[in-house]
């Protein structure tokens, strides 16, 4: 009886709408503290951390849940009719002069980890093997601010070992969307570099040093939040220290092209989007020595930089729809891997396949090459994907988010393909993998001949 007084007394209609009223005032108020608390320049102690990590907790729940999907290790789709591992059709892939290596950087779902191998492309066989500690790395790091989440998101079982550089001592350089890690042969700790987030790739210049897109954090872009993605140029010794930093929104604010940042009608957190930095190792009659190629993917747009001078020299949009890689062909070429993806109101979708576009600084003109293959072999994925070039003309393709790996020959014939499925009978994806000469691997080989590594967890 006491609870039907309570549930069903009469309430004074101006009490209810006094209720709501104060009920919206207070999640609007909510929502602003967690907006500004993610977001914004203004902080508002622990009331905001607090209403923060109740917003978050929905999502939070779902990753724990689903872990795989909110990783993004498990491929987007599950393609490739049951193929599995290596499948070659090319008999001459076993000629001397056909051999390179393939440093594999994939998500290996039976050992539920990221690991990088070492495999000769005449046989398949995997000559080396790298699984680092990512845990007990992670652990080194101070887990504030950019890196507060580090060990939930970024735990050995979620952690990509993203583009890894093969070093002539036989370590890796890689990293996550995380700190700059370097491991030696045996995948112990060398160094790793917690300034500020390093993403995508991982290139060598003329003198040895690493060139690695980061992440500012604070960005202090004017008219723009802290968590604006102040993606930078930055340039690591082998030691691990930075040599130099620039914001790729400075260079475009700073070279003339202020419209690319400011003539959105609304924010956009992600806007730049750099995935490659490509190094310059050689003068030519359109570069020179030190200078970088970088593609900005949200932008749709490539450029050519000299950090000496600050100078943008060149820049193009042409033909290109969210592209992912750039490689230096010749003296006055270079490729370009455009992912082809249109926005709709379905969902991000790649127009046709993935293609291969080659800009000629000779005659200003944009190509794309081995166009009929892609189309043929199903190149399409929406997000990330490279290409390389072997040395003896093949062109190696990723489908990072669908877990495989291509080689086509100069005719655009397939000679080998790798999917990445797991004995679970699914497909995962891939992590930026890359060729390597069979002369560069020599002196890495050695290297590899006088570790003797205990086994790797």
């Amino acid at each position: 009886m006491m609870i039907e007084r309570i549930l069903f007394k009469k309430v004074e209609m101006w009490v209810l709408i006094l209720v709501v009223l104060l009920c919206m005032i207070l999640a609007l108020g909510f929502g602003i503290v967690v907006r500004q608390q993610a977001v914004g320049n203004v902080k508002f102690g622990l009331v905001g951390k607090t209403a923060l990590f109740l917003a978050e907790i929905p999502a939070n729940i779902k990753k724990a849940l689903n872990p795989e999907r909110e990783a993004e290790i498990l491929a987007t789709e599950q393609r490739f009719d049951g193929k599995s591992g290596f499948v070659f059709y090319d008999e001459t892939r076993g000629d001397e002069d056909q051999s390179h290596y393939l440093l594999a950087s994939r998500y290996d779902h039976d050992l539920k980890r990221g690991l990088v191998e070492l495999i000769d492309l005449t046989t398949g066989g995997v000559e080396h093997t790298w699984m680092p500690d990512i845990d007990a790395i992670n652990a080194q790091v101070d887990q504030v601010d950019e890196f507060e989440f580090l060990e939930r998101d970024k735990n050995q079982r979620r952690y990509r070992m993203v583009h890894p550089l093969l070093l002539p001592d036989g370590g890796l350089i890689f990293q996550d969307n995380s700190p700059l890690v370097r491991i030696d042969a045996c995948s112990n700790l060398v160094f790793q570099n917690a300034t500020d987030k390093f993403h995508h790739s991982a290139e060598m210049d003329h003198a040895g040093n690493i060139w690695v897109p980061t992440t500012i954090y604070p960005s202090t872009i004017e008219g723009f939040g802290a968590d604006f993605a102040d993606d930078a140029i930055t340039l690591v010794s082998p030691g691990g220290e930075i040599i130099y930093q620039k914001s790729v929104t400075e260079i475009l604010l700073e070279n003339d092209l202020r419209h690319e940042i400011y003539s959105y009608d609304k924010y956009i957190q992600d806007l730049i989007h750099l995935n490659d930095i490509q190094p310059v190792l050689a003068d030519g009659p359109y570069w020179k020595k030190g200078d970088v190629f970088i593609s900005l993917g949200h932008l749709n747009l490539v450029a050519l930089f000299r950090p000496q001078t600050n100078e943008l020299l060149w820049w193009t949009q042409q033909k290109l729809n969210h592209q992912h890689d750039i490689d230096i062909l010749s003296d006055h070429e270079i490729s370009i891997f455009d992912n082809n993806r249109n926005m709709s109101s379905s969902g991000d979708i790649v127009e046709g396949s993935n293609e291969i576009q080659v800009y000629d600084f000779d005659t200003d003109t944009m190509r794309s090459i081995f166009k009929a293959s892609l189309e043929e072999y199903d190149v399409r994925t929406i997000s990330q994907g490279l290409i390389d070039f072997a040395p003896n003309g093949n062109v190696f393709i990723e489908e990072t988010i669908y877990g495989r790996w291509l080689e086509l020959n100069p005719k655009g014939e397939i000679v080998w393909e790798f999917i990445n499925r797991a004995s679970d009978g699914k497909v995962y994806i891939l992590n930026w993998g890359r060729i390597i000469p069979a002369d560069d691997i020599k002196i890495v080989k050695k290297s590899l001949a006088t570790r003797n590594c205990e086994a790797v967890p």
